[in-house]
């Protein structure tokens, strides 16, 4: 074993506690891996195809240390879920960020990060092995790195008091935007400089630290006080059906986009004009159906299983909501 500068230690072998001395995966490993997925998948709650599970990351190469997470990628054709791409990304990141903050998945001590990926994107990783396949799909070569740990201070120290900040805050929006700035700062390093980048250096270093742990567990401290506002902003199930397979990715980008609609639909005192909104969301998700089918569902919901019938549209106020939700398009 060997050290480089900065928070970065390099190894001549593969990690022991997930790969076997001839470099495959370890059985153990492989059926909470599988596990993870699955668990993952049921979490969603939409008709989602996992075409593969690739292990990313310093653990899938030789820099790993005692912090680094084990890096799960679920691989999905987002052109498959017949809606925006946009809102697909947007809902994915939801929710592999809420199974991350719920789950504390460990598998021999190593925590398990799970991410979701278009099947159409790329991945900076020195190596890639597909859990699936059962086999590499890129063999991680050896190491020589160097790493500007002026510039990774000076990251750090730039960081730290925005952190501290979003410990003693008790909004949880402030302390997911921290959460969700240290990981958009690894993403862009890793896409421009690659691991050994400045973004993801820095993020390491924060991790190290123990400041991600002590934001995710600040996080979950303020999500856990606003459990029973939440428990009561449920979208009414019994709105969902097999023909419409999308309703979560609509509702979910609403609930980020217009948060008063998205709580006056779950609350059951829609407005007429919402109608019109929640057709339009609709229409962004559901390609296999006309402007026509989205505003009567839209008007049906808030009508009829949200007992507003005082909602109920002419058909001259039908008539337009049609035409404005064509004219908006996809």
């Amino acid at each position: 074993m060997k050290y480089v500068a900065g928070s970065t230690t390099l190894h001549d072998a593969l990690n022991p506690k997930i790969w076997t001395e001839d470099n495959q995966l370890r059985e153990d490993v492989k059926i909470k891996l599988n596990e993870v997925v699955d668990a993952f998948a049921e979490q969603v709650d939409i008709p989602l195809t996992i075409i593969d599970a690739q292990i990313v990351g310093s653990n899938a190469s030789y820099n790993y240390n005692e912090h680094s997470d084990l890096d799960l990628h679920c691989i999905v054709n987002y052109s498959r879920l017949d809606a925006d791409p946009t809102i697909v990304e947007a809902f994915m990141w939801a929710e592999k960020k809420l199974f991350n903050d719920e789950y504390n998945v460990k598998i021999r001590g190593i925590e398990v990060e799970v991410y979701v990926e278009d099947v159409h994107s790329t991945v900076m990783s020195n190596g890639i092995y597909s859990l699936f396949n059962e086999e590499w799909i890129k063999f991680p070569e050896p190491i020589e790195a160097v790493v500007d740990d002026a510039a990774v201070d000076a990251v750090v120290s730039e960081l730290v008091p925005d952190i501290t900040i979003a410990l003693n805050s008790t909004s949880v929006e402030e302390v997911d935007d921290m959460i969700d700035r240290l990981y958009v700062i690894r993403h862009n390093g890793l896409a421009t400089d690659g691991e050994y980048g400045i973004g993801n250096q820095a993020f390491k270093e924060i991790r190290n630290r123990g400041l991600l742990d002590q934001l995710k567990d600040r996080q979950y401290e303020l999500k856990s006080e606003d459990m029973s506002i939440a428990a009561s902003c449920k979208v009414t199930a019994s709105s969902y059906s097999s023909d419409w397979v999308n309703d979560k990715l609509w509702t979910h980008q609403l609930m980020l986009d217009d948060e008063s609609c998205f709580l006056r639909l779950c609350e059951c005192r829609s407005r007429k004009a919402d109608i019109l909104k929640l057709a339009k969301y609709m229409y962004r998700c559901n390609k296999a159906h006309t402007a026509e089918d989205c505003v009567n569902r839209a008007e049906t919901w808030v009508t009829d299983w949200n007992n507003q019938p005082e909602h109920a549209l002419t058909s001259e106020e039908f008539n337009s909501y049609v035409e404005e939700v064509e004219e908006e398009g996809r």
